[in-house]
């Protein structure tokens, strides 16, 4: 005769199911509310979204701890969405630096261009977050810059320059893009993206110039890059 499962192990099953549905549900629910988003702007309301994922304003707390847990996982959303439009040219530098610093920047640009309405509502997010670590943005440009200064580091270690700046230059890189294009997508000044792109694109290339030059080293914009091993992200399946 088999064996029947212990009240334990059938307790635990029951456990894990409802944990698998929670996930589901939370991602749907995600998902609803980014639609919300796009549907009414970053100002979009708790009972829009709810509206939006068919449930009932109660019902949506069933699955998140308060409008913030709900924020948070937005954010996070856009996170990995936003690493997953930079992904195919930072994990694998190639070219020269132009086409790599020009195509970066573009696809940072394009992504934030074409979800202006979600990246505002992640950054009203922040301002009602008291905690550090609950700073999902900051999270997510730390991760980034985190990224690009390890691949400005092996770089470094190339043409034999100090190692150390590179993640100091990387946070200041992300900080200027992200600033410049949070101001352009505001007050495009008659700027076309192509345009604006071209021009963050120089900015940067002037510091990373510069310091490669601080250090004796000569490389021309549209020089070709000696090659680096594939770079992938830390922590992004995690947020």
């Amino acid at each position: 005769m088999p064996e029947q499962p212990s009240s334990s192990a059938a307790r635990d099953g029951r456990v894990a199911r409802w944990a698998g549905q929670r996930c589901r549900r939370r991602a749907e629910i995600v998902d609803a509310a980014v639609d919300a988003i796009g549907a009414y702007g970053p100002g979009v309301s708790i009972d829009q979204i709810a509206a939006q994922a068919g449930i009932a304003r109660p019902r949506l707390y069933r699955h998140f701890d308060d409008v913030e847990d709900l924020r948070r996982a937005v954010a996070r959303r856009a996170g990995r969405e936003l690493f997953g439009a930079v992904t195919p040219v930072l994990s694998n530098p190639v070219g020269t630096p132009w086409s790599l610093i020009e195509c970066s920047v573009e696809m940072f640009v394009t992504w934030l261009d074409g979800n202006a309405d979600l990246y505002r509502y992640v950054k009203r997010s922040t301002g009602s977050s008291k905690s550090e670590a609950d700073d999902v943005v900051t999270d997510i440009r730390g991760k980034l810059a985190r990224w690009i200064g390890r691949i400005l580091a092996d770089y470094f270690a190339v043409f034999e320059l100090d190692t150390r700046t590179a993640d100091s230059i990387a946070f200041g890189l992300v900080g200027l893009v992200e600033s410049a294009t949070n101001r352009w997508m505001s007050e495009p000044a008659e700027l076309t993206r192509d345009e604006f792109v071209a021009t963050v694109a120089r900015c940067v290339w002037g510091v990373i110039e510069h310091t490669l030059q601080g250090g004796g080293v000569r490389l021309a914009p549209h020089e070709s890059l000696p090659p680096l091993p594939l770079n992938e992200p830390d922590g992004v399946n995690g947020m």
